[in-house]
């Protein structure tokens, strides 16, 4: 049996599950997304099973080859009840396994990056099918194909029909704020809010997901565009204040960094314009408006471990009157904080939280866009008091379902905009990605591999009605550390995937990277 539970307070249903498992002497393998969550969903487990600490088995990449040795050696001869880890643990060498629960599915670490790129959901399944165990798969926001499945009766749905307090959403459209002639980052209900965190000496956070000062430099009189010699995309304004007092261009996929040109390369003009939203602008205009309040950033640039990045978290949750400014990092925080699991660490709702703007969210070319965003947006909601959120698309239904609070509302107007696309779960998708220094060569290989392939779905009437192929076309990316990249995207009808995908794979060569059910399209 696998079952999908959809909401927040899903631990209590875990611990049953868990129980009534190893009362029957079998086995139980716990995942959790992230490393730093082990340690305390092992402490709720202990504090509320009759299972003792000896009992419980740890795997994570974060172990040493010696500990990780241990423990592996310590299922394998002990016939340990709970093994707790992260999509690792699926390999641990389990006997009598009677279930495995996937928390916070929706999470992206559960896909392997690197060959094999496996995803937990599907090993999981298939290790199931294999020895006739039980599945729990749990999140606050399932994938939309797991969703779809799950309401389709392919798995068992458990709806918690539970009230989450979440916080007051407003939507801030920014058009409206040039017309009034506000040319701010921030609107004036953000800054009015803001003024009253300073006043009551509460917290807010702001996010923004980009880094740096700007995200693009542009000449105004050739359009001449400041990109990485290697990876040919736009390097980002950065001031790194804790090494030096100058900007410096970076480049956040290879790393190369660069000076300022103080005059374009191309023209020679001065008239080089910065454009786009990062962290450390949004801190620097900040500090502008309200020079008194203490300012925080968290992004990968200016902490890059996990035990810096949380000692700045809790720097910032101890801190009376102040603003945190981050990207996409601050929620890893939240996940860590989870009222999910234990009190011990418990963590107060923020006071404001504001989206500084949703562009980054709501505009990129891949079919998961949003449902990665609404993800993120409903998790600051839940851990916020009052959640402001700036944009220029208010209509959007991504926000219209965060701001009404209903995953259903959402999950039905995605849904329908895959099925008109054709995209999972509709298809099942494959992503093949060729890199090569040489782009006559890059290309060249491309489009023979595309002509193989149509050239076979043609051959077969039966391919015909349940394949579609897409490209080849540069990746979004189109060069990365001086490697040009090309990709082929085959959609493939669910029902029948497995015997044309078979006969494809036949055609494409071994220089080729595979990746079927890729998390992004790009």
């Amino acid at each position: 049996m696998i079952y999908l539970i959809h909401g927040f307070n899903r631990i209590p249903y875990y611990l049953k599950a868990i129980k009534k498992i190893v009362s029957q002497k079998k086995q139980v393998i716990f995942l959790v997304p992230e490393t730093n969550l082990i340690s305390d969903i092992r402490y709720r487990i202990l504090d509320n099973l009759k299972i003792k600490q000896s009992e419980i088995a740890l795997l994570h990449s974060q172990l040493k080859t010696k500990e990780y040795c241990q423990e592996w050696k310590k299922i394998k001869n002990q016939n340990i009840p709970l093994i707790i880890g992260t999509r690792t643990a699926l390999f641990a060498p389990i006997k009598n396994l009677g279930l495995i629960i996937i928390d916070k599915i929706e999470n992206f670490s559960y896909k392997s990056p690197q060959e094999p790129r496996y995803q937990a959901q599907a090993v999981a399944l298939k290790l199931a099918q294999l020895t006739n165990a039980k599945v729990i798969f749990g999140s606050t926001t399932p994938p939309v194909g797991l969703y779809y499945w799950a309401k389709k009766g392919k798995y068992q749905l458990i709806s918690l029909k539970e009230k989450i307090s979440s916080g007051r959403v407003t939507i801030i459209d920014l058009k409206k704020e040039i017309k009034q002639e506000n040319l701010s980052v921030f609107s004036q209900l953000l800054q009015e809010k803001i003024k009253e965190i300073i006043q009551k000496k509460q917290k807010a956070i702001l996010f923004v997901n980009r880094k740096g000062l700007a995200s693009c430099v542009l000449c105004q009189d050739c359009g001449y565009i400041v990109k990485c010699p290697y990876c040919e995309v736009p390097l980002v304004y950065h001031l790194k204040e804790e090494i030096s007092t100058k900007y410096k261009f970076i480049c956040h996929h290879c790393g190369y960094q660069e000076s300022p040109p103080e005059l374009c390369p191309t023209c020679q003009s001065h008239r080089i314009q910065y454009f786009g939203l990062g962290t450390q602008r949004v801190k620097k205009e900040i500090k502008k408006l309200f020079p008194q309040i203490t300012i925080f950033q968290l992004d990968s640039d200016i902490v890059k471990t996990f035990k810096k990045q949380k000692e700045i978290f809790q720097k910032f949750l101890q801190t009376h009157s102040s603003i945190l400014v981050g990207t996409q990092l601050i929620t890893k925080f939240f996940q860590y904080y989870d009222l999910n699991y234990s009190s011990k660490n418990g963590l107060s709702k923020i006071d404001l939280i504001g989206i500084v703007s949703t562009t980054p969210f709501l505009n990129l070319p891949d079919f998961r866009t949003g449902e990665k965003a609404f993800q993120t947006l409903y998790q600051l909601k839940l851990w916020s008091k009052n959640l402001i959120i700036q944009t220029y698309h208010p209509e959007n239904y991504i926000l219209q379902g965060i701001a009404n609070g209903c995953y259903e509302d959402f999950y039905r107007n995605e849904i329908k905009i895959r099925k008109q696309l054709l995209y999972p779960p509709f298809v099942k998708l494959i992503k093949l990605s060729y890199q090569h220094k040489n782009f006559s060569k890059t290309k060249k290989e491309a489009v023979e591999l595309f002509e193989k392939l149509n050239q076979a779905i043609l051959k077969h009437s039966f391919f015909k009605d349940n394949v579609y192929l897409l490209g080849p076309a540069p990746a979004f990316l189109p060069k990365v550390r001086n490697l040009f990249r090309w990709q082929i995207l085959i959609k493939i009808k669910e029902k029948n995937f497995q015997p044309i995908w078979n006969e494809l794979l036949k055609i494409v060569p071994p220089d080729w990277k595979v990746d079927v059910d890729p998390l992004e399209t790009m």
